[in-house]
Parts: C-alpha cells; sequence; structure tokens
C-alpha cells in the first residue's frame, strides 16, 4: 500500500527528492572525451528545516561541449531527467495536493566553436610560444575567445604563465611569478597579429 492509499495519511511531493533523482541521472551521463563535453551541478537549494517537506528546490547547472550537437544532446538529456524525476515524485502524492510543476531557465549561454590549427592567428601564436622556450600545444576551454569564434572571427586564448592548480573549487590557486615567457609571446603575437592586418 502506497502511502497515498494509507487513510489519512497525505502524501505530498518532495521537490529536493526529485532533483536528487535528475542530479543522479545526469551523473551517470556517458559524456564523450571527445568532442570535449563536461557538466557541473553547481548549486542546489530547497527546504526550510529536517523536517519540513520544502514547496520547492533548484539547481544551476553548467553543461558545457566543444560540439554544439553534443551540446543539445546532454541539454535535452538533462532536461528529460527533470521531467521525468519530476512525474515519478508526482506518482505517489495523494488526491487534492499541489503536483510538482518544473520550471528551466537559461542563466547564461557561452557559444561554442573552434579556430582551425591552420589558421595564420594560431601558426604565429605556436611560432611565438617556441621563440620564448615553450612547448606550443592546443587545447579547447570556455574563454572569452568563444564569442567571437561563434562569429567567424579567428580567435585565441593565450595563458598567462605561472603556476595554478585545483580549478574552479574553493581552493584554486594561481602563483604568477615565472610569467616573463608568457609576457614575451603575447607582445610577439600582438607585434605579429598587427603585421598581419598591415600585409
Amino acid at each position: 500500500m502506497a502511502p497515498a492509499d494509507i487513510p489519512g495519511v497525505i502524501s505530498v511531493p518532495r521537490p529536493v527528492h526529485a532533483l536528487a533523482r535528475a542530479v543522479a541521472r545526469l551523473a551517470s551521463y556517458p559524456a564523450p572525451a571527445d568532442p570535449r563535453t563536461t557538466f557541473n551541478v553547481g548549486r542546489i537549494e530547497g527546504g526550510q528545516g529536517v523536517n519540513a517537506i520544502p514547496r520547492e528546490a533548484a539547481i544551476d547547472v553548467d553543461l558545457r561541449s566543444a560540439n554544439a550537437d553534443e551540446l543539445l544532446k546532454i541539454d535535452a538529456f538533462f532536461r528529460r531527467s527533470v521531467r521525468e524525476a519530476a512525474d515519478e515524485e508526482n506518482v505517489g502524492r495523494s488526491t487534492g495536493t499541489e503536483p510538482l510543476t518544473v520550471l528551466t531557465e537559461m542563466i547564461g549561454e557561452r557559444p561554442g566553436g573552434e579556430t582551425p590549427a591552420e589558421d595564420p592567428l594560431v601558426q604565429l601564436a605556436w611560432a611565438a610560444t617556441e621563440s620564448v622556450g615553450g612547448k606550443a600545444s592546443l587545447d579547447q576551454a570556455s574563454t572569452d575567445s568563444n564569442l567571437p569564434i561563434s562569429l567567424g572571427v579567428p580567435a585565441i586564448t593565450l595563458g598567462g604563465g605561472g603556476a595554478s592548480a585545483n580549478s574552479h573549487t574553493p581552493a584554486e590557486w594561481y602563483d604568477p611569478r615565472n610569467r616573463a615567457a608568457a609576457l614575451k609571446r603575447a607582445v610577439l603575437v600582438i607585434l605579429g597579429v598587427v603585421g598581419l592586418e598591415i600585409k
């Protein structure tokens, strides 16, 4: 016998329980390493006390992918997971109680894209890195370059040198020492871009 069927017992849906199910489903998502696709639940809130059933709950979710199709896939998966979790929680509610509803809101969007490795700007940065004794490498990340790239404007982001660790955690740190080579590289790239534009 389900709680909703027991005489005198009122069963109301619990939004935190539903969101917990949705988060667990997202955590099981098989995000591909290539194209790089990641996700994070950065905040979850709801409730007033240990023995009080909350009226609402909310989460902030960050979904990212270097590929637009993969981003659409993970976004659809997450939205479906939230709807299904709410539906499952509503199944046990007593007649006359309010069902859970789902409201999703976009709080930020950073378009993806890529400047090809063969682009003169990328080649310039590669040469500048090697000229100051660095080891050049290409990577993908969420940076200020995303917007111009999405508009068809070649763009890159250069590392600032120094050392860092524990990115995106409260323990993240950065040490700006030993960044002279990175600063020289940036100057060379700027001078090179000016030269490319003059030509």
